[in-house]
């Protein structure tokens, strides 16, 4: 339930949120726990936005593990 509710009115908002800190370089995080294992965290810290310490050590906090890196390659052929 609380899945679908961020992603019928939460995810739009955090779209266009994301747009306007990109474009004014507003270091911004937010984590929306939807489930015990399910979060769905958004961020922008990199150096270009100049996020505060206590932004960076929110994050690490938020994900103590680095994520495992993932890479997918989809190729279609034309016919």
């Amino acid at each position: 339930m609380k899945e679908a509710i961020y992603d019928d009115k939460i995810a739009p908002l955090m779209t266009q949120i994301l747009a306007i800190c990109q474009e004014a370089k507003i270091p911004m995080i937010a984590d929306f726990g939807l489930d015990d294992d399910l979060h769905c965290t958004s961020a922008l810290l990199s150096e270009t936005f100049e996020p505060s310490h206590g932004q960076l050590q929110a994050f690490k906090w938020l994900r103590p593990k680095p994520a495992p890196l993932l890479a997918l390659t989809i190729v279609r052929e034309a016919k």
